[in-house]
């Protein structure tokens, strides 16, 4: 069967959506509708690549507000504005994808590189988690 009998044909067209700052800062009540609306964007053949601080970014985060300096001038505006970055469980985000009909086809770890740096002039990296989610036959 070729590309088109996928609904890949000349009409359909790719797209790509970047979300920034999703469920990880989404308060709880909207994270199933941004589950859900994320689940929309795919379609049937569509895949969502996304990466989330871990629960382990807490940590990091609480440790770089805390700190003499106080919280790097980019994530100042997170603290500011109450938001919990590394406050949704490490399998919440699988689980919301999974009731919005969607699958984990692959998932995985990797430090969240940030423009940021620390005092010693090192690079701010998160603990992040990463998924691929799409729909199955």
């Amino acid at each position: 069967m070729g590309r088109e009998g996928l609904g890949h044909g000349p009409w359909h067209r790719e797209g790509r959506v970047r979300l920034g700052d999703g469920p990880h800062r989404a308060r709880p009540c909207p994270r199933q509708p941004l589950a859900d609306g994320i689940a929309t964007l795919v379609g049937d053949w569509g895949r969502a690549f996304l990466v989330e601080l871990s629960g382990a970014a807490k940590a990091v985060l609480r440790g770089l507000a805390s700190g003499p300096a106080g919280p790097p001038p980019k994530l100042a505006p997170v603290f500011r504005h109450g938001l919990a970055p590394g406050e949704v469980a490490d399998d919440a985000v699988p689980a919301y994808l999974r009731s919005a009909g969607l699958t984990v086809l692959a998932s995985g770890e990797l430090p969240l590189v940030t423009t940021e740096f620390h005092s010693d002039g090192t690079r701010i990296e998160l603990p992040a988690r990463w998924l691929v989610a799409g729909r199955t036959a």
